[in-house]
């Protein structure tokens, strides 16, 4: 039998609690988050007066936190998204959000990944500090066109979200060495490139090797 939904909001609300409680080693330089949380929880639970539930156990987590917030695999273009008063509630926490883009493996038409980051800008403004970018494409099959509509991602939430910007790539496996060469070109000291590789992270260290990011 599958577990139900309150079960699952419950199992993972504890992980937060957890994570927040500082189990977990910081997985960022001193002074940056030092926890990414997938915040996919009810929009219903987002009130002007405040937050409940997993919305309200993240915020304990303040500045520690970097949320990602997907409305509706993406942005929701109806405009009516109660997720957006959560933001002011998180901001004042001290946390840090930025917007959920598929990219769909590179094989989406980059038209449509800047068009979801505009509406992004439009709908939560500077409640945002950059994108993450879901559904990277992988080490074995990248080809020139689909690097491509990452470059031109990366720089157009460089353009719209500034010098200051984060930029979160997510593989999920084991990324193109290209990525870590994106990540070297558009990094300075207010800006940050991060490559999420959560299910292979070990398989990366020769490409690290490569790069001259790891002796």
């Amino acid at each position: 039998m599958a577990p139900s939904r309150l079960l699952l909001a419950g199992l993972q609300e504890a992980l937060l609690v957890a994570l927040l409680a500082g189990c977990c080693a910081p997985l960022y330089a001193a002074g940056t988050p030092n926890l990414m949380v997938p915040a996919y929880f009810s929009s219903s639970l987002c009130s002007r007066k405040g937050l409940s539930g997993p919305w309200a156990t993240m915020a304990q987590g303040g500045s520690n936190v970097l949320a990602i917030i997907n409305p509706n695999s993406g942005p929701d273009r109806t405009g009516v998204d109660m997720t957006q008063l959560c933001m002011p509630h998180l901001r004042a926490a001290g946390v840090r959000s930025i917007g959920y883009v598929s990219t769909n493996y590179g094989d989406r038409d980059v038209k449509d990944i800047m068009r979801d980051i505009d509406t992004y800008q439009k709908q939560f403004g500077s409640h945002f500090v950059g994108i993450f970018l879901d559904e990277g494409t992988s080490w074995w099959d990248t080809s020139a066109a689909q690097l491509k509509v990452y470059r031109t991602a990366v720089a157009y939430v460089r353009r719209k979200y500034g010098t200051s910007s984060v930029v979160v790539i997510n593989s999920g496996t084991r990324f193109p060495p290209q990525f870590l060469e994106l990540a070297v070109r558009t990094h300075s000291r207010s800006s940050e490139l991060q490559l999420v590789s959560l299910l292979a992270v070990y398989h990366q260290y020769e490409t690290l090797v490569k790069f001259g990011l790891v002796a």
